[in-house]
Formats: structure tokens, sequence, C-alpha cells
């Protein structure tokens, strides 16, 4: 697969690694211009336990996200812990993740 496209970075979210691999598997890249604008939303708002939806009307897909819980790491970055839920075909499929706040606002997913 390719970089992370220009799509996610002005949607607040980078994805990197194999996290971000299995994040997204299952997305094609309009898919995840709606997913990763739900999760930038959903980390900036901080409020654990409320669940985010997106949904793509040209694909058919949706999908929910949740913070788990927030935290700031040993450098003093703001993280959270969350998990996502990707419907394809009906199926879900789920994953979880770690994403921190970077200096310039972006989320990052660490793992």
């Amino acid at each position: 697969g390719g970089g992370v496209g220009t799509s996610a970075m002005g949607a607040g979210v980078i994805v990197g690694g194999a996290i971000g691999a299995t994040l997204t598997r299952n997305l094609d890249c309009q898919d995840r211009g709606y997913a990763y604008r739900t999760y930038y939303d959903g980390f900036n708002a901080g409020r654990p336990n409320t669940r985010y939806e997106w949904y793509n009307p040209q694909t058919d897909h949706n999908g929910e996200f949740r913070v788990a819980d927030y935290y700031n790491d040993g450098d003093g970055f703001r993280c959270a812990n969350f998990s996502q839920v990707v419907y394809i075909n009906g199926r879900p499929q789920e994953a979880r993740g770690r994403a921190c706040r970077q200096p310039d606002g972006t989320w990052a997913i660490v793992g």
C-alpha cells in the first residue's frame, strides 16, 4: 500500500504502521475520509465512551468509533485508547488502537 493520502491529512488523523493497516484494510479511500473525520471529531471532543458513527453513501459502508479513555503519555502528549467497528457488507470488523495528539493538532495512531 501507499503512504498516507492527502485526504487523511486533511481530516487531521495520521495512520501508519501495522495498526493503521488493520484499521483501514477493508476501507477504500473514500471510506477512510469519512472515518478519519469522525475519528478526529471524536478524539477532540474529549468525551470517553461516546459513540461516533460515519456512513459513506457511495459504498454503503459504515462504522462506529469510540474513545475508551484519555491519558497523558510519558512525554506529556494527550493520548486516547479507542475502538472501532467497520461494517463491510453487513459484517462487523472490529479493531482497537491508541492515538496521540501531535504538536500540530493532528492525531497519530500509534498502536
